[in-house]
């Protein structure tokens, strides 16, 4: 399966679960994949920054987080073209 594929199939499992658990899991989990905190070169961050990352590391891992539904609603007057 190829990378387009792969992201099409996932796009269209997150468009049709009713979930917000499941959807809750899955954006925690998908929080964790995309942000592996091992790959960080911390040398290159300030104290802030590490501060920041792993606060928001944090508030995924512990369910402090705003559905994306939310966010658009909230800042799509931004998004208008």
């Amino acid at each position: 399966m190829s990378t387009a594929e792969i992201k099409t199939a996932l796009h269209q499992l997150v468009d049709e679960m009713n979930s917000e658990k499941k959807l809750t899991a899955m954006m925690k989990s998908a929080a964790e994949i995309a942000f592996d905190i091992e790959e960080v070169n911390w040398g290159s961050l300030t104290v802030a920054q590490k501060k920041s990352i792993e606060q928001g590391l944090d508030d995924a891992k512990n369910g402090r987080v705003t559905p994306h539904e939310e966010v658009m609603k909230k800042y799509s007057k931004w998004l208008k073209k």
